[in-house]
């Protein structure tokens, strides 16, 4: 089981920030939908979902996938330090 503790700035949600960051990091990549949910072993409909939507708690073992997929960690996905790479993990 994977646990996460991360700390998000007041005032901003959880969800909004993985919305942003996972979208932005695809469009940086040049990744499709498709291409994203492929390697990160997730269904388009998901990945979509966790853009576009308020999953009110995604997994670990998800948000691990895509952040394995666009190479950071799941702590900046979570409005972590950007400047964490995964060397640093």
């Amino acid at each position: 089981m994977l646990l996460l503790r991360t700390h998000v700035p007041r005032g901003r949600r959880v969800a909004e920030s993985i919305r942003d960051r996972i979208k932005a990091l695809r469009k940086k990549e040049k990744f499709t939908l498709d291409q994203l949910a492929v390697q990160a072993g997730l269904s388009k409909s998901y990945l979509w979902e966790l853009e576009n939507k308020d999953v009110p708690r995604p997994s670990g073992e998800k948000l691990a996938g895509v952040a394995k997929a666009l190479n950071v960690t799941v702590d900046y996905l979570l409005g972590g330090d950007p400047t964490e790479n995964l060397e640093a993990a």
